[in-house]
């Protein structure tokens, strides 16, 4: 015999997750739809389109990185956060910058990166999983990825903070 809790926790798990197929599966479309509109300009240059799936409080958390229009050069890097301690790290993927042309801004909540070398242009806006103090953010570059620390913190500040990159 089965706990009719058990069932409930069950459904619980998989709530909402015919939305987040759907849209997932739009997002395909899309991908597709600019590719084939966009094949000649995209042939001509590198390109790079993908998605993440994350889980945020206890929901699963669609997400889009890579080229951000075809035609502007724009390149949303590929953008990781984790928990670990008391710190948000956050992992980005920006290669063929130099560090010093990382420009990295935080509040609380979100965290604005943006690099460019020659023609390529790295540039996003991330809400971040948990809120952080951004007077603690360190960030580091090496071998083109970027990694920014910063401790966690309950309440505070909403003003942005410059962060460099050692």
């Amino acid at each position: 015999m089965v706990d009719d809790d058990d069932d409930f926790e069950e459904r619980d798990m998989f709530e909402g997750i015919d939305d987040l197929l759907e849209e997932v599966e739009k997002e395909i479309e899309r991908i597709m739809a600019s590719f084939r509109k966009d094949r000649e300009a995209m042939m001509n240059r590198p390109f790079v389109k993908g998605f993440t799936l994350d889980m945020q409080g206890g929901r699963p958390v669609f997400r889009t990185f890579g080229d951000l229009d075809i035609k502007r050069k724009d390149r949303e890097p590929l953008v990781e956060q984790s928990v670990k301690d008391d710190y948000l790290v956050v992992i980005a993927e920006m290669p063929g910058v130099s560090k010093e042309s990382i420009n990295i801004e935080a509040n609380d909540e979100e965290m604005s990166l943006k690099a460019q070398a020659g023609d390529r242009v790295y540039k996003t806006t991330i809400p971040l999983k948990e809120p952080i103090d951004p007077d603690t953010c360190k960030a580091r570059y090496l071998n083109g990825i970027l990694e920014v620390r910063a401790k966690l913190k309950g309440k505070g500040n909403k003003g942005y903070k410059g962060i460099p990159v050692e």
